[in-house]
């Protein structure tokens, strides 16, 4: 081939690159690291050929990589990264509880009996067995199982046909999540807003860059006015990319947090209220607003740390404040600032332990709503350095 040649192959492929790059919003350079790589890979496997051979069967297997994302209900979003919790097994609780059924002589009949734990029984077949590190093994008795039976119910008023639980009547297997907020669109464009998503398997393992701009593939379970509800998917991996229109920094993300819509960013003193009306959504996500007045920066059993927050506008000494549940995963965050700054940040409502005034204990008999946060950040403008607050704290006790 000529010079000539080689060049418009090289030009046409650039030009179908920089096109499907495009379309599916995958950085061009991915887009073309990846054509390397396989012409490289063909070279090795099928040598001899042409250069237009190469080229030929490695935009080839790009068109079909970039077919399969089209296919794919997973779309690419940018957004900065506000934060993320830590890992944790959403069945543990689950397993736990089938296996006290299995443990209590007089619940495991009937636990046996509704399916929710397993017991060998001949007359029904041979044993059941299950897949431990790439051997299939026995399933013993009093092991959980799996009783949904539905992943997706069918919903005839929506034409929801539904999808079937595969693992139905099957041991109950670990399964990691880890919840994540950003702030961004989707790629191709569309209005900012807060993103929520559940990253579950082995997404769950991967920490993207906080106050990052990043670009993942998601798929988009819910839309409101202010806010995309998204679930990983098996293509979801954290990209740096870039949002134009907005400067990933901590100013503009308390200014973007403060602002938020009173739908997701109640008054301290309605917290209460919206729990009670969201409790039942178990992708609920509030953003909340506050100044800090106590910080315990030991760590509970739970590796957990605990801030609380008030509305100081309200000048009430008697209030008992706001408690924030802080994961491992934002103590760099916290170590940033003292008790007297002003925070901005997202969480999901609970409720727990009240404090009780006469004893000076928590007091699981009265019932207050306490954050559990994913994000949080301290205003810039009303930050209290961490060693301002041990000299504060000093001339109190003194």
């Amino acid at each position: 081939m000529t010079k000539l040649e080689v060049s418009v192959l090289e030009e046409k492929t650039k030009q179908l690159l920089t096109e499907w790059s495009a379309k599916v919003g995958r950085p061009l350079a991915e887009l073309e690291s990846a054509f390397a790589e396989y012409v490289k890979s063909y070279m090795q496997q099928i040598p001899g050929k042409t250069a237009e051979f190469y080229e030929d069967v490695a935009r080839r297997k790009i068109f079909l990589d970039i077919k399969a994302d089209i296919v794919s209900p997973a779309k690419p979003f940018d957004f900065i990264v506000l934060g993320f919790s830590t890992k944790v097994d959403g069945s543990a609780n689950e397993r736990e509880e089938k296996q006290q059924l299995w443990n209590n002589p007089n619940t495991r009949t009937q636990a046996v009996a509704e399916g929710k734990v397993y017991q060998y029984d001949p007359a029904k077949g041979p044993r059941m067995q299950m897949v431990v590190e790439g051997k299939k093994v026995d399933v013993p008795d009093g092991t959980p199982l799996d009783t949904r039976p539905w992943m997706i119910p069918p919903n005839e008023n929506k034409g929801i046909k539904g999808r079937k639980n595969p693992r139905f009547g099957k041991p109950l297997e670990v399964s990691f999540f880890r919840n994540l907020v950003g702030f961004g669109r989707p790629a191709i464009g569309g209005k900012n807003k807060l993103i929520g998503i559940m990253a579950s398997r082995d997404v769950a393992d991967l920490e993207p860059p906080k106050g990052k701009v990043v670009r993942a593939r998601l798929n988009l379970r819910k839309e409101t006015d202010y806010m995309y509800v998204c679930n990983s998917s098996t293509k979801t991996k954290y990209d740096p990319s870039a949002l134009p229109e907005l400067e990933p920094n901590v100013a503009k993300i308390c200014e973007i947090l403060e602002t938020a819509p009173p739908e997701i960013h109640p008054p301290l003193s309605q917290l209460r209220e919206w729990h009670d009306e969201h409790q039942k959504d178990n992708r609920r996500l509030v953003v909340f607003s506050g100044d800090v007045t106590r910080i315990n920066r030991e760590p509970t059993a739970y590796g957990s740390f605990l801030v609380v927050i008030e509305d100081t506008s309200n000048l009430d000494l008697e209030a008992e404040g706001t408690p924030i549940w802080i994961p491992s995963t934002l103590e760099d965050d916290i170590s940033q600032f003292g008790v007297g700054s002003k925070v901005h940040g997202i969480a999901r409502t609970s409720i727990g332990p009240g404090f009780n005034r006469d004893t000076g204990q928590l007091d699981s008999t009265i019932e207050r709503v306490q954050l559990n946060a994913i994000a949080i950040f301290a205003d810039p403008a009303f930050r209290v350095p961490p060693e301002e607050e041990s000299v504060i704290e000093g001339e109190t006790v003194q």
